[in-house]
């Protein structure tokens, strides 16, 4: 997660600036922010990693101060590594080729696809394929497919996917910690919280 942070020059005064000038953080409590994730958030602006305001819509999503949101509801941690913490996941233009594999690879995505290509299929009128049909088939396992996906914003289930940002609560208020790959692992993240967030949110981790 924090692979890159030396390479940037992230004292306390820079993050606060960096927080202060981006037009992604307005209405969000600076207090409530961790400099951790501010560290990430500043390298992925910088190196064009994620757009920032799709972690900070999420933020701004449980915050109440936007409804939307087009990833899949938030949920506790239920390993023991984590548990305690919060994770809502936040979607990017990277994680496109992953949620139509997904789609394309679940059961709803492969009845889709058989109904779809059948009646492509039916209106094919020559012996070879039609490209008339070979786009209409381009067309349903990329825009289409996304479609659906983005249809389900805000569920459970089918809902577009991404990576974590993770937060904690604490008297009603939500902290926000860090983002985080899936792969990266429970202990690898506990790790790297506990190492910068406990001594911004000691009460989190009693």
């Amino acid at each position: 997660m924090t692979d890159l942070i030396y390479d940037f020059d992230l004292n306390g005064d820079n993050l606060n600036q960096f927080f202060e000038n981006q037009v992604a953080f307005y209405r969000l409590p600076r207090e409530r922010v961790s400099d951790l994730l501010l560290s990430q958030l500043y390298i992925c602006n910088r190196l064009r990693i994620h757009n920032i305001f799709y972690i900070t819509d999420e933020m701004k999503h449980l915050e109440g101060i936007t409804r939307g949101t087009r990833t899949k509801k938030e949920k506790p941690f239920k390993g023991h590594l984590l548990k305690g913490l919060w994770k809502k996941h936040f979607y990017s233009d990277r994680f496109l080729p992953r949620n139509l594999a997904n789609y394309l690879r679940s059961e709803r995505g492969k009845k889709a696809v058989d109904s779809f290509l059948g009646d492509a299929m039916a209106g094919n009128q020559a012996d070879f394929v039609e490209e008339k049909t070979l786009d209409k088939i381009a067309y349903f396992v990329t825009f289409g497919a996304y479609k659906y996906k983005a249809s389900c914003a805000g569920k459970q289930k089918d809902a577009i996917t991404g990576e974590w940002l993770i937060y904690g609560k604490y008297k009603g208020l939500n902290y926000y910690l860090c983002i985080a790959r899936h792969n990266a692992g429970d202990e690898r993240i506990r790790s790297e919280i506990l190492n910068v967030c406990t001594k911004e949110f000691p009460f989190l981790f009693r």
